[in-house]
């Protein structure tokens, strides 16, 4: 498994930090190794390779420049709506903002996304040339 640290910080003032697989099949997300995440979070995710397809597409599908999270939360133009949005049907990740920071941060680690900034701004991402 490869270990990536998240995006930002979360709502405790610590950077997050998770493990993935990306597998031929699906990718498995493990945040068992952040000791202070809600209790009820699932530790331990699951995406098939068709949702990650859709995640990638839907990406692709968008602006050149998204936030990360929302700027204006009934607009839908941040990347955790997007991944939401794309894949409703997992409940493991809806509304689970430690889940979500994980995907992206495995988005920017596979080229997916990069990582722009300018000073006073937010932190936005970029897509790339995604991979097929």
């Amino acid at each position: 498994m490869k270990v990536v640290q998240t995006l930002g910080r979360s709502k405790k003032n610590r950077e997050g930090v998770c493990r993935y697989a990306h597998m031929s099949d699906k990718i498995i997300l493990d945040l068992t190794i952040n000791d202070y995440l809600a209790k009820d979070l699932q530790r331990v995710v699951t995406i098939s390779s068709d949702d990650w397809k859709l995640i990638l597409e839907a990406i692709e599908a968008t602006e050149n420049v998204l936030r990360i999270t929302p700027a204006n939360p009934a607009a839908g133009d941040s990347l955790h709506e997007i991944i939401e949005g794309t894949i409703k049907d997992n409940t493991q990740i809806k509304g689970h903002d430690s889940v979500l920071a994980c995907i992206v941060a495995v988005l920017e680690n596979e080229g997916a996304i990069d990582l722009t900034y300018k000073p006073n701004s937010p932190i936005n991402l970029v897509k790339t040339d995604l991979p097929e």
